[in-house]
């Protein structure tokens, strides 16, 4: 039994990874997509590092980590997602400008 639970353990440290990421860029509040790619490289480093502690799943995280480096590379050439990032950068700016200037800046 207790070796099943720590089976049980091992897969579920596995799979918060990749459930930090989407719970990340299922904001509703904020633009996401300009959060995708570096999302996608932390979980793929993160499931990297994860190998090393949990070796005998090693042949599954493999299998996530070349779906998300496919998926990511389908991202990176798209035309769509190369608009929404400059958007998104523009939104960011301008949010962050506008705070700066509301909060900080106020000169007499």
């Amino acid at each position: 039994m207790s070796q099943e639970l720590a089976i049980l353990k091992d897969i579920y440290q596995i799979l918060e990874v990749p459930h930090a990421a989407q719970q990340l860029l299922s904001s509703s509040r904020t633009p996401s997509l300009s959060l995708a790619l570096p999302a996608f490289e932390v979980l793929i480093e993160t499931w990297k590092c994860t190998r090393a502690i949990i070796p005998e799943l090693t042949h599954y995280i493999n299998i996530g980590v070349v779906k998300i480096e496919e998926y990511a590379l389908k991202s990176r050439k798209s035309k769509i997602h190369a608009l929404a990032m400059s958007k998104c950068c523009f939104y960011n700016y301008f949010s962050i400008f506008t705070y700066t200037n509301s909060q900080f800046l106020i000169l007499p």
